[in-house]
């Protein structure tokens, strides 16, 4: 039987035991043996800490037929759960593979065990940035976790969420992120537009709008978010200040770059649930509807302005 198991380096669980989330998939306290065996192949000295945690992946009573290949695929699908779940700041380690015969111990087996997949900052502390997730978190991890793999091989999904997973990938490059975010929602959010900084910036706030109102912030830091793109790629200023004024209102806003990708990853993580929940997989259907909501709402007209930082 083929096991395959990846770290969730800085998650923790208010769980007492093993918690199956489906698709041959469990999330489980990383025994000693199979952490000590991770450090090794790290070239970690320190001793092994307690409350680790990992996705465990064998064939289960749901996914008898799952090939080895699939297993070690929904474990990537399952990362893209938790960063869309909790966030950027989850760093889940390498992932390995292995067979396990009966009788058989990790520590028999090493020479067999191989790695599937890099991780994502596999090298950081495993207490670093410690996200604590509880029962009823996990249960709703487990029906995000479904929703997603019911859309593996939807494009109006997939392409956006790899940029947003380099975005991931790229947290501590400011200006790398920064351009994965606008990769990703112009992938959601528009189709073929010239004007895009506004209209990406409109159809965004739009569908986040409460009380037939769209979200004016959302709107400001999204306008912000595509002309800081644009100073990058297209002036090669790596650090940008944005500041933001409208001719026909009193607005006077100034977003660091910092602080624009932080909106960016919330606005990208709600997008991801918010049409998952709503079970919306057809991207002329959306633009087409979102573009209707826009039309209806009267719209600041902003200038950018990019200082150098």
């Amino acid at each position: 039987m083929h096991i395959s198991f990846c770290e969730l380096s800085n998650l923790k669980f208010s769980i007492i035991r093993e918690r199956y989330l489906g698709y041959g998939l469990s999330i489980k306290r990383v025994p000693r043996n199979i952490g000590q065996f991770i450090d090794e192949e790290r070239g970690f000295t320190v001793p092994f800490p307690d409350n680790r945690w990992m996705i465990y992946g064998a064939p289960r009573y749901d996914s008898t037929n799952l090939e080895e290949a699939e297993i070690a695929n929904k474990i990537r699908v399952l990362i893209d759960t938790f960063l869309i779940y909790c966030g950027e700041e989850v760093y889940p380690g390498a992932q390995y593979g292995y067979e396990h015969g009966h009788g058989k111990r990790i520590d028999k087996v090493k020479n067999s065990v191989s790695k599937m997949y890099g991780g994502i900052l596999n090298e950081r502390s495993m207490i670093h940035g410690e996200i604590t997730i509880s029962s009823r978190q996990a249960e709703q991890i487990k029906k995000l976790f479904a929703a997603l793999v019911g859309v593996e091989d939807n494009d109006f999904i997939r392409i956006p969420l790899s940029f947003y997973r380099e975005a991931c990938i790229s947290r501590y490059v400011p200006w790398k992120v920064i351009v994965y975010l606008c990769i990703a929602l112009e992938s959601l959010f528009l189709m073929g537009e010239n004007n895009k900084a506004s209209e990406l910036s409109k159809r965004v706030a739009s569908y986040f709008n409460q009380n037939n109102q769209y979200d004016g912030d959302i709107y400001l830091k999204a306008f912000a978010l595509y002309k800081c793109r644009n100073s990058i790629v297209h002036d090669g200023n790596l650090s940008p200040i944005i500041e933001i004024t409208s001719l026909n209102s009193n607005v006077h806003s100034s977003y660091s770059i910092n602080e624009l990708t932080t909106s960016g990853y919330e606005v990208l993580r709600n997008t991801f649930q918010k049409l998952l929940r709503d079970n919306i997989l057809d991207k002329k259907s959306f633009i087409h509807s979102i573009r209707q909501l826009s039309a209806y709402y009267q719209w600041p007209n902003p200038a950018a302005k990019v200082v150098k930082a």
